[in-house]
């Protein structure tokens, strides 16, 4: 009955080996304390892991249901829903990363992304360009390149390659 115990012992599963174990134990103990958010988001967090997507995303919009201003949970909906190419969602969860100005760097990389895939360059240049730091960081300024040369403008293209400095532990 105590929550600290009981996050303990789904990690000592998992870490174990059992992820099939922990998942288990975690449904069953879901029916009796259904109100838990955080056995509830470990045990999302977990079929994340397992690749089980559906029965994640469903356990994500729970929470997000009674918590639909937490971050974690909106950016864990924005990459499910880009995971299962439903990118109109996805793109409607990282704009709310945008309004709570949480996970910025990443909502602009991933908005980016929607942009340049609907081939509406100006505006993926416009959010890469927001990308001021994170595990994206470089990604999108090699992608505004790219754009700059999809639209020809090769010595735009090249002026921006040549100015990213590489980063100082590579």
């Amino acid at each position: 009955e105590n929550e600290a115990a009981a996050m303990a012992y789904v990690y000592l599963l998992k870490s174990n080996g059992g992820m099939a174990k922990a998942l288990n134990w975690l449904e069953v103990a879901l029916k009796d304390r259904a109100d838990s958010f955080n056995l509830r988001m470990t045990y999302a967090r977990l079929l994340t892991d397992n690749k089980r997507f559906d029965e994640a995303r469903e356990q994500f919009e729970l929470l997000y249901n009674k918590k639909p201003n937490d971050a974690d949970l909106i950016y864990a909906l924005g990459l499910l829903s880009l995971q299962q190419n439903q990118f109109s969602e996805a793109e409607k969860y990282f704009e709310d990363l945008l309004e709570l100005k949480k996970y910025v760097f990443d909502a602009n990389y991933y908005l980016g992304r929607l942009a340049e895939e609907k081939n509406q360059l100006d505006r993926a240049n416009n959010f890469y360009f927001n990308v001021q730091g994170g595990d994206n960081y470089y990604d999108a300024l090699i992608r505004i390149s790219l754009i700059f040369a999809k639209q020809g403008e090769i010595e735009k293209a090249l002026t921006n390659i040549r100015s990213i400095e590489k980063p100082n532990d590579a």
